[in-house]
């Protein structure tokens, strides 16, 4: 099960950036959805301070998975960190994720840290500092607005174009599943999605009824490059041109030149938001 729990004191909107919470984010509940098989994973958000100028937020994820021993915790935000070897090979990953949270969090003037217990879960919290909205509303206050009253600050803009589009999206983190499949879905297109390359070859060569591919460039046991090239060789022989986007975290230099030659006709760089998206279904 998943939670989410907002302070009713929060403002409707704060000036930050969304990009680097939103990468936050990702990481600390993509870590409590791997790590996690029963039980139940619960975001918090609370004010911790604020002045005139600026909101001191405190956010967390809690899980009730498999923990981690107070010796390990010391280290857990250092790069390529894991629990233990067991843990690299039963779930996967680096453990580069925690240190660029570390990161992105001391760059918003915040703290990051967790609680854990072995067996009993772990709670990640970080702190995030934020400038004041023009517009700052309290959320009970915008439950409580009547029909009628100022549209510009408590309805959500639902005049985007919708489109009537199969998509295939391959990825195989659970949470950036979640999130895809839901902005896709907003937006009207129906989603079918696949964990890694293997997959996805087989989903394109099994069907011809996907109007474009989402592909994650690192997947297990076929990248997003290799499925791209195998998906672009089937489709000559089949006279098919399928769209094909690339979906990565690491916005280098030359990673777009890459996943072109790789067969992509284009490149979102995660994290995405739904205008991007939006964007990316228009061309």
């Amino acid at each position: 099960m998943l939670g989410c729990y907002i302070d009713s004191d929060l403002p409707v909107s704060v000036n930050g950036d969304p990009g680097r919470l939103r990468q936050i984010l990702m990481n600390l509940l993509s870590n409590a959805v791997k790590f996690t098989s029963h039980g139940e994973i619960v975001i918090r958000v609370n004010l911790k301070n604020q002045d005139e100028n600026s909101l001191l937020l405190y956010f967390a994820v809690e899980d009730t998975g498999i923990g981690i021993s107070s010796e390990k915790q010391k280290a857990i935000f250092n790069a390529f960190f894991q629990a233990d070897e067991t843990t690299t090979r039963k779930f996967g990953g680096t453990g580069l994720g925690l240190t660029i949270s570390r990161q992105l969090v001391e760059l918003m003037e915040g703290k990051i840290g967790i609680e854990s217990e072995m067996g009993k879960g772990s709670k990640f919290y970080f702190t995030a500092k934020f400038g004041r909205s023009k517009s700052e509303l309290s959320i009970l206050g915008a439950r409580n607005l009547k029909p009628g009253g100022n549209k510009k600050e408590n309805v959500e803009d639902h005049s985007f174009q919708k489109f009537n589009a199969r998509v295939l999206v391959a990825e195989d983190n659970p949470t950036n599943q979640i999130v895809a499949q839901g902005m896709l879905e907003v937006t009207g297109c129906t989603v079918d999605m696949v964990e890694n390359g293997v997959e996805a070859v087989k989903a394109v060569k099994n069907s011809d009824i996907y109007d474009i591919i989402f592909m994650d460039c690192q997947m297990p046991v076929m990248d997003g490059y290799e499925a791209s090239e195998k998906i672009r060789r089937m489709m000559k022989q089949s006279n098919r041109d399928i769209p094909i986007i690339a979906l990565t975290a690491n916005a280098m230099k030359g990673d777009r030149k890459k996943c072109i030659t790789a067969g992509m006709n284009d490149y979102l760089p995660k994290p995405f938001d739904k205008s991007q998206l939006i964007d990316i279904l228009k061309r």
